[in-house]
């Protein structure tokens, strides 16, 4: 029961119009959600009462009512003892708020990864990411992926004596002018795009593989971090932070 509740909070958190709905908006969402998420054929007016009071909203005083309403304009089909969204409606409100197979592969593989880092600050930044990803502020996630990633490689650079040598060989040909990196916080008085452009130099720090999927990812990272107007959709976000973990942030 309070795993139901924390998947419908967590649900309704990431819908920023959600509290503007008015009642048979959220009535056809909580079918949805009964139909979908908790797997049951049929809802009824109780599991309507239930979710109001999950979300701790004040439910309407005729639920029944509205209910049958929606029967009439034929949103809703009676079945049985309960009722069942009509397809259509369904179909809608799955392709808005259901879980992709790629939602899935993400969330699975941002989960596992906290183990496989010992970072406090890439733990920290990884929390996040997933928090985000699970109530689908996806342009969230976007820019806590990039942070895990960059973070990541910057101390994959600095850890290694003899990678970070070659790193500040080919900084100062590239950049004349820069001061050589000693430690992490020495990156902040680099561009991202400039630190990327060493690094693929010659492959002094990653291959041209990954060197291609992190210029992807920053290019896409300042699409979805400033006022672009571009959208952030799952299959956008989905795409990006898997790319960058699986082929950029395990590669070093």
């Amino acid at each position: 029961m309070v795993e139901e509740v924390l998947k419908l909070t967590e649900l309704t958190n990431g819908i920023t119009e959600f509290t503007n709905w008015g009642f048979t908006q959220k009535i056809q969402f909580f079918a949805w959600y009964v139909q979908s998420v908790e797997a049951k054929g049929v809802f009824r007016v109780a599991d309507v009462r239930r979710c109001f009071d999950a979300l701790s909203l004040v439910p309407p005083t005729n639920p029944s009512d509205l209910v049958n309403g929606l029967a009439r304009q034929k949103r809703l089909i009676r079945r049985g003892d309960g009722f069942a969204l009509e397809k259509s409606q369904f179909d809608k409100l799955e392709s808005q708020y259901g879980t992709r197979p790629g939602t899935i592969a993400v969330e699975k593989l941002l989960s596992e990864l906290p183990s496989k880092l010992k970072d406090v600050d890439e733990q920290g930044y990884l929390q996040e990411a997933i928090a985000c990803f699970r109530v689908k502020a996806f342009r969230a996630a976007v820019l806590m992926a990039w942070n895990v990633t960059y973070n990541h490689l910057r101390k994959y650079i600095v850890q290694d004596p003899s990678r970070l040598a070659t790193f500040n060989a080919e900084l100062a040909v590239k950049f004349k002018g820069e001061r050589p990196i000693s430690v992490i916080e020495d990156f902040d008085k680099l561009k991202e795009s400039q630190v990327l452009e060493v690094c693929k130099i010659k492959n002094c720090v990653y291959t041209s593989n990954v060197a291609k999927i992190m210029e992807s990812g920053l290019t896409r990272r300042n699409l979805a971090a400033h006022a672009t107007g571009t959208m952030v959709t799952p299959a956008i976000a989905e795409a990006l932070i898997q790319d960058l973990i699986e082929n950029a942030l395990l590669k070093l």
